[in-house]
C-alpha cells in the first residue's frame, strides 16, 4: 500500500506560492503529501483554488470559506453580507469541495477590536456550519484569541462529528504574542482544548 500524508490545510493560493509553485508542488510530492487541503480566506481566492485543482487534479483538494479577517479593502472581520455574496458558489460548486473553510473566529484586539467586530464573526461561523452540514461537509476551523467565547462555540463544535475534525496549528502563523509565530508543538495543545469541548460520548 502506498501511504502518504494528508496537509490538511495549507494556504496553496497564496501570492507567496505564486511565483515558482511548480518547484513547490514538485517538493511537497517529494515530501511525500499525497493529498493538500487547498483552504480559502476570501472570496477573490476561489477561482485560484479551483484553478489548482484543475491543474494538480491528484493533488489538491479545494475547500471554500470565508476567514473571519478578511484583506479585502484592508483587514477588517468578515461581515454578514460577505456570506450573503458567497452563499450561491458554495452550492454551485459542491460537488468539487472536500470542505468548508477556512471559518471561524479570530477576536485579535488589533483585528476585531469591537463588540460589533466579534458579533458578525460569530454570525458568519454559523452560517457557514449551516452550509457544511446541509452539504455533508466537514469544516476546517480557525480560532484565535476568542476563548472568551468558547462557551457559545463549545455548541457549535458539539455540531460535528467527531471523523469531520481535523486539528492544525497554521504555523508559522502567529501565536498568542503579535511577534510570536505558532510551531507544530501547539497541536498537542489544541488537542486537549478541543477535547474539552466534544460531548462525553465522542
Amino acid at each position: 500500500m502506498d501511504y502518504g500524508f494528508v496537509d490538511c490545510h495549507g494556504h496553496i493560493s497564496a501570492p507567496e506560492f505564486q511565483q515558482g509553485l511548480p518547484d513547490v508542488i514538485h517538493r511537497t510530492r517529494q515530501a511525500g503529501v499525497k493529498t493538500l487541503v487547498a483552504v480559502t480566506e476570501g472570496m477573490e481566492e476561489f477561482s485560484r483554488v479551483l484553478h489548482l485543482q484543475e491543474r494538480y487534479l491528484d493533488l489538491v483538494a479545494p475547500c471554500l470559506g470565508l476567514h473571519p479577517l478578511q484583506a479585502a479593502g484592508g483587514q477588517r472581520s468578515v461581515q454578514p453580507p460577505d456570506l450573503e455574496e458567497a452563499l450561491p458558489l458554495f452550492y454551485n460548486l459542491r460537488e468539487r469541495l472536500v470542505a468548508v473553510g477556512e471559518i471561524g473566529l479570530d477576536f485579535t484586539p488589533w483585528c476585531a477590536p469591537t463588540q460589533q467586530d466579534r458579533d458578525d464573526q460569530m454570525k458568519v461561523f454559523i452560517g457557514q456550519l449551516d452550509v457544511a452540514m446541509e452539504m455533508d461537509l466537514p469544516v476546517n476551523v480557525h480560532c484565535s484569541q476568542s476563548h472568551q467565547r468558547h462557551h457559545e462555540t463549545a455548541r457549535e463544535i458539539q455540531r460535528i462529528p467527531l471523523d469531520h475534525i481535523c486539528l492544525e496549528t497554521d504555523s508559522p502563523a502567529r501565536g498568542l504574542h503579535r511577534n510570536v509565530s505558532r510551531s507544530p508543538t501547539f497541536l498537542r495543545t489544541d488537542a486537549e482544548t478541543t477535547v474539552l469541548f466534544l460531548p462525553p460520548s465522542a
